[in-house]
């Protein structure tokens, strides 16, 4: 796993480097520490898998790395001295939110989320960041339809009729969304209230058929026993 560490105080990001080493829980290819925007945004040009993201950058906000950097399919953890901005964070996609001065018991919880799903009660996401024209935007987790993979990207269906590309992996987006969704195919992620009915066609192919879009989704033979069970 690659690790960057972007945090603007030199002994509090060499602290950290120390205990994520001693958690002894990743496979570390690599770990980086940026003390800037500017250094953070250059060395993120080389790809990383795992983001601890200090929100106070020498007057800068974390979040405008986050939000810049989001093409990456990167996990996030917070690290703040500041707690009134978590509830941005989780809508963002963060996968913890540590409170400076933080032990090595709660890092090692953090850890422990990289790889986890949520629990149902957690609630999921409830935004979607996605990069237009416009610039980075957030999605209502309230307005998206379905997911369907689209190449690298994956492309969320809106209940407006828009489509907006997103460039997190459909197994990120799946283990943050709300219960209300779940995994239809290997290409296709639905939202069970807007499933209108299944159908089966010759050949065992199923598919369903979902409110305000147009063409049938395809289920996957192993999703259908599930998602069937699901709508009951």
């Amino acid at each position: 796993m690659r690790i960057l560490i972007v945090e603007d105080e030199p002994a509090a990001a060499r602290q950290l480097k120390k205990m994520i080493e001693r958690a002894g829980r990743l496979d570390i290819e690599s770990l980086a520490i940026c003390s800037s925007l500017a250094e953070a945004k250059e060395r993120a040009k080389e790809g990383f898998d795992l983001l601890f993201l200090d929100l106070n950058l020498m007057g800068e906000s974390g979040f405008d790395f986050f939000d810049e950097a989001f093409d990456n399919p990167f996990e996030t953890i917070i690290t703040t001295a500041y707690p009134e901005h978590a509830l941005n964070a989780y809508e963002r996609g963060a996968r913890d939110y540590l409170l400076k001065p933080f032990s090595q018991e709660r890092l090692e919880q953090a850890l422990g989320r990289v790889d986890s799903k949520p629990s149902s009660a957690g609630g999921g996401l409830t935004r979607i960041v996605v990069k237009g024209r416009e610039g980075v935007t957030p999605v209502d987790i309230d307005s998206v339809i379905q997911i369907r993979s689209a190449g690298d990207y994956c492309e969320l269906y809106l209940d407006d009729g828009s489509r907006r590309l997103c460039s997190k992996r459909m197994d990120y987006l799946e283990s943050r969304l709300p219960d209300d969704f779940i995994r239809a195919h290997r290409t296709a992620i639905i939202r069970l209230s807007k499933i209108k009915n299944l159908k089966i066609e010759g050949g065992g192919r199923y598919f369903a058929v979902i409110e305000d879009v147009d063409e049938p989704t395809p289920v996957g033979r192993k999703y259908f026993k599930e998602l069937k069970a699901r709508l009951e």
